[in-house]
């Protein structure tokens, strides 16, 4: 791969949390959220060009105001001032900012190591959706209903293989999205729907197996203390 364009959704907060500001900016041990995110990525994409895209919503001003001055990373902060967006709409405006062909989207709940992002992106001719399997999750209640390595469908409790707010869309899908999917008309959907028009409309998506050694989807406080214990296991160090 020459080159990729990583957005990270910080769209809305989540109930229960939202008087602690952005999940971006929480403090866990001497550093924010996003920066084990920004470092992860870095080690994934240590070889790759590549940009990082931070479309902002929810504390846009703490998050700019932080982050516009972290110099180690090449971020492209941007504000998107729409009323009702979503992740899914908040995806389809700062798809028209990005300036390579691959881009991988993720949403700003997700903790993630580098080979979890390595395996997402293994392979620039494949789309990919991350996929992490397991009972039940409610935090997570979108799943997916895989066929033949194809993923067919997403939407809520179908299958135990759970959507995990992470996705890599190549080139060819990138410009379909900018030539056939509007931005304003679709603010309000959420980034499983924009998934499934594109599935709609026959592109093919692969699962990226995800587990729960390389990757949270943090959405609470219990999130954020399992994600604490996990940074002093060994396995989880990159």
């Amino acid at each position: 791969m020459d080159n990729i364009s990583v957005l990270i959704l910080s769209t809305l907060p989540d109930t229960g949390i939202k008087s602690l500001g952005t999940k971006s900016l929480i403090k866990i041990h001497s550093k924010y959220f996003i920066d084990y995110q920004l470092d992860s990525i870095q080690k994934a994409l240590k070889h790759i060009n590549h940009e990082i895209i931070i479309a902002s919503s929810f504390d846009y001003h703490k998050t700019y105001k932080i982050l516009n001055n972290y110099k180690k990373y090449n971020i492209n902060i941007i504000r998107q001032n729409f009323d009702n967006i979503n992740y899914g709409g908040a995806f389809l405006d700062a798809l028209s900012k990005t300036s390579h062909d691959n881009v991988l989207c993720i949403n700003y709940g997700c903790w993630f190591n580098k080979d979890a992002i390595k395996n997402i992106i293994a392979d620039s001719r494949t789309n990919t959706i991350g996929v992490i399997k397991q009972k039940k999750l409610e935090h997570l209640p979108v799943s997916c209903l895989i066929k033949e390595n194809t993923i067919e469908n997403l939407f809520f409790d179908i299958s135990d293989y759970h959507y995990g707010e992470m996705f890599f869309i190549n080139s060819e899908t990138k410009k379909l999205l900018l030539d056939t999917i509007p931005v304003q008309p679709n603010i309000n959907r959420f980034s499983f729907e924009i998934l499934n028009m594109l599935i709609e409309s026959g592109v093919k998506f692969q699962p990226a197996m995800l587990n729960n050694k390389n990757f949270i989807f943090l959405t609470s406080n219990k999130h954020f203390n399992k994600f604490r214990k996990l940074l002093n296991e060994p396995i989880s160090k990159t």
